[in-house]
């Protein structure tokens, strides 16, 4: 996701000051630090990405997390409490996984702050069915980085919009050539118009073995990245008050693929 993180620092960039909705019942509204949010639910599993930081407002493209906010995630009669992340600073992940947001119902952040409560709410997309790739293995030595070597297509949604993100397990050897993942050209996370998706040598991060996670992303996600450069706070696309920033539900379907 470095992808939406820089994309919002950008927005954020000429941003001062950011509203919210004071806790306390009252009307007025509070000025307060721009914060940053990224917050990703993927259906029938638990909750491991709900990233938050701060924006100096200097000017710069730094941002600090924050490690102090209460954050929990409901759905229906259940709700899972967050916890800060022991290993990656401004990650909150749900601590007790006995159960896990289902793919059936809207789900809704709540996130205590500084004084301030922020919070959103995402529906579960359509399910992607008819999930197929055509390469199973491909083999990135002799290939060029431009080369086609497996293609994922699925079924289409009515005025539907995708993404595929990519989940290594296992093993790790970095290839030989240049890699395109985690940057602006990525094909990973990128919204997608069409139902497939070809994959060049220079998508993969290194060799190994991989899942690669498909689903039809909601119109929030997807207009976060329409949004042109250089907005100021207010103007920027999301789904939160007073912060710049999404949260999304994703319900996806997994094939693997096996990269040598």
């Amino acid at each position: 996701m470095k992808k939406l993180i820089l994309f919002v620092l950008v927005a954020a960039a000429v941003a001062l000051f950011s509203r919210c909705e004071p806790d306390d019942g009252s009307d007025g509204q509070a000025f307060r630090e721009p914060i940053i949010i990224e917050g990703f639910v993927y259906a029938n599993e638990p909750v491991t990405r709900i990233m938050l930081s701060k924006f100096h407002g200097s000017g710069s493209l730094q941002s600090t997390p924050i490690s102090d906010a209460r954050v929990v995630v409901e759905q229906g009669d259940k709700s899972f409490n967050l916890q800060i992340s022991d290993s990656v600073p401004g990650l909150y992940v749900q601590a007790d996984t006995t159960h896990v947001p289902d793919g059936n119902r809207t789900v809704t952040v709540k996130i205590d702050y500084g004084g301030a409560r922020y919070s959103a709410f995402s529906a579960m997309p359509e399910e992607i069915t008819g999930l197929q790739i055509s390469e199973s293995q491909i083999f990135i030595q002799g290939s060029t980085d431009d080369q086609v070597l497996t293609e994922l297509t699925w079924n289409p949604h009515p005025g539907g919009k995708y993404c595929v993100f990519l989940r290594q397990d296992g093993r790790n050897v970095p290839l030989g050539g240049s890699s395109t993942f985690g940057t602006m050209d990525s094909p990973f996370g990128r919204i997608l118009t069409t139902p497939n998706l070809g994959l060049e040598a220079r998508a993969f991060p290194s060799k190994g073995s991989f899942t690669l996670y498909v689903t039809a992303v909601n119109e929030d996600y997807a207009q976060l990245y329409a949004a042109p450069p250089g907005m100021n706070l207010a103007g920027v696309p999301g789904n939160f008050s007073g912060s710049v920033g999404v949260f999304t539900a994703f319900k996806g379907n997994l094939v693997e693929l096996e990269v040598y």
